[in-house]
């Protein structure tokens, strides 16, 4: 026979899971707790109005995954890996500096007129 647990034996039980550092469903494996019997009370006891403390929402370490840029050489520029796909991301070629002061301003290729005059004179005023 299963013995029913009361409503300070779950509260006290999702506050120790909460507290613990586990993901909740790491926490119920770890003590032989039903996931589904875990989330059921506490909806009921949010219902009842009890202060349920907030989920550890860390994903536990068998299922992390670390994520490694790759960079792939592609002539004179390096592009990260996850950029080659199917459906190519164009690189913009970088075409001169401006220097001034100490001051160093890259402009792409296809700068527009009116957008170099306002450096320029940004810089004039500036330096």
């Amino acid at each position: 026979m299963v013995s029913q647990k009361t409503n300070a034996e779950w509260f006290s039980m999702i506050q120790e899971c909460r507290s613990s550092g586990l993901t909740d469903k790491d926490w119920c494996r770890e003590h032989g707790v039903s996931v589904n019997s875990f989330y059921y009370n506490v909806k009921k006891l949010k219902k009842l109005a009890f202060a349920i403390p907030v989920p550890n929402r860390r994903q536990s370490n068998s299922n992390k995954q670390e994520i490694v840029p790759l960079l792939v050489d592609e002539g004179e520029k390096a592009i990260p890996g996850w950029l080659k796909s199917s459906h190519p991301v164009p690189v913009p070629s970088l075409s001169f500096v401006i220097e001034s002061n100490g001051i160093s301003i890259t402009c792409p290729d296809g700068i527009s007129a009116s957008t170099l005059c306002s450096v320029v004179h940004a810089l004039r005023s500036e330096c």
